[in-house]
């Protein structure tokens, strides 16, 4: 009934609704935004792009970080992803890389986040001990 219900709302076919609900329910990182993009839904709203990107830097998938990353908007949410983005690159080790996410989320949000600012530049400076720490061994 329910599954009735939900296709008959989004008029996909029942191929869809049960690939998205497998999905679910053996989760399976990044599934439901997988099927929102393969379901034809608007998959470059904020929210799921940060969230996207979180899962990856979780599962430390870089694959899906490469496919959420160029998602970022240019706002708070856009940060977080850029944040996340960083993370990795930095657990990684490829610091340049790191760095110019940390660059980019810390511009996005010194003016509209300052709490999670200090956090991004709190990053950044991690990230410059390790490398000082690497050139004086």
């Amino acid at each position: 009934m329910v599954a009735s219900l939900a296709l008959a709302s989004c008029g996909r076919s029942p191929s869809d609704l049960e690939a998205c609900l497998a999905a679910e329910q053996a989760a399976r990182p990044h599934g439901r935004f997988r099927m929102r993009e393969r379901m034809g839904h608007d998959v470059s709203i904020r929210e799921p792009a940060a969230a996207g990107a979180h899962l990856a830097l979780i599962a430390k998938d870089d694959l899906a970080m490469l496919r959420w990353a160029p998602r970022a908007t240019n706002d708070s949410e856009g940060a977080r992803v850029q944040h996340f983005c960083g993370a990795l690159h930095a657990e990684r080790g490829d610091v340049t890389a790191a760095e110019a996410s940390f660059r980019r989320a810390l511009a996005l949000r010194i003016d509209r986040e300052p709490l999670r600012a200090v956090n991004t530049a709190s990053s950044l400076f991690d990230l410059s001990v390790i490398v000082l720490r690497s050139k004086t061994r």
